[in-house]
């Protein structure tokens, strides 16, 4: 069983951050290492994570907060598993989530791996489905992968750094991988669940717009004019998700 990497950015995190750690050594896919790396947290996310005895976790300190960026590519660095997989510190996985996606992904001979999943937020829950592939020019139209749901295999990609973004370096993430390979597969299940807070989509909605624009001059090198093009897809898109009322519970009810 080859060893995973689970990479865990956290910056005052300490109401979610041990409910995510939890839920990756939890994985019934037992051969796993979770890394932890604290952007310079001002509460106390590091004594929490402190108090978690388990050999299995590797906490890492940053004296400077640097964003999710520097902070994932500080855990890939460290990172000495076959797979590299993402984890936000808050959210959480299903206990069989690696186990049903790296079985997929060594079945059907795939690097790059993303699951469906379900976003919690105060209004209930509400099912992601994902396609069983997505490429390169499907990914271009918006952002489908959920980055708590990402497996990646390191030892056929190597280690793929995130870009120095603030915001949206996760879609520039999987726009790079995907150069390297074919597809993207699609696990049809949901295995993560995906904690939307009350101030994390509509108040950096126009700010998201700026890094999109940015991923696809500066990260993907795309000409002005197919840059608008696809940005205003994946404006549309993220839209019509925002608006969205089909939550699998409460509002069924």
């Amino acid at each position: 069983m080859e060893k995973v990497s689970v990479v865990i950015p956290s910056y005052n995190s300490s109401s979610y951050i041990a409910n995510a750690i939890e839920s990756a050594l939890n994985q019934t896919y037992d051969n796993v290492e979770v890394i932890v790396v604290d952007d310079a947290s001002t509460d106390d996310t590091c004594a929490l994570v402190q108090k978690i005895d388990d050999p299995r976790i590797k906490l890492l300190e940053r004296a400077e907060n640097g964003g999710a960026a520097a902070a994932r590519n500080s855990a890939i660095d460290a990172a000495t598993g076959r797979y590299i997989a993402f984890l936000d510190s808050d959210d959480y996985w299903l206990p069989n989530k690696l186990s049903v996606q790296i079985s997929e992904m060594q079945e059907k001979e795939k690097s790059f791996s993303h699951t469906s999943y379900i976003v919690k937020s105060e209004k209930g829950e509400m099912l992601i489905d994902v396609p069983e592939e997505v490429n390169y020019k499907r990914l271009l139209r918006g952002n489908i992968i959920g980055t708590s749901t990402v497996v990646y295999d390191a030892a056929i990609l190597g280690k793929i750094y995130m870009p120095s973004l603030r915001m949206t370096e996760d879609f520039a993430t999987w726009l790079n991988i995907l150069r390297q390979c074919d597809s993207a597969l699609g696990i049809r299940k949901p295995m993560m669940y995906y904690t939307r807070r009350s101030d994390s989509l509509s108040s950096r909605f126009v700010v998201a717009m700026y890094f999109n624009y940015q991923v696809y001059r500066d990260t993907q090198g795309l000409p002005m004019m197919k840059s608008f093009y696809y940005l205003s897809s994946n404006t549309l898109r993220a839209f019509r998700k925002h608006i969205r009322r089909d939550y699998v519970s409460n509002s069924a009810t």
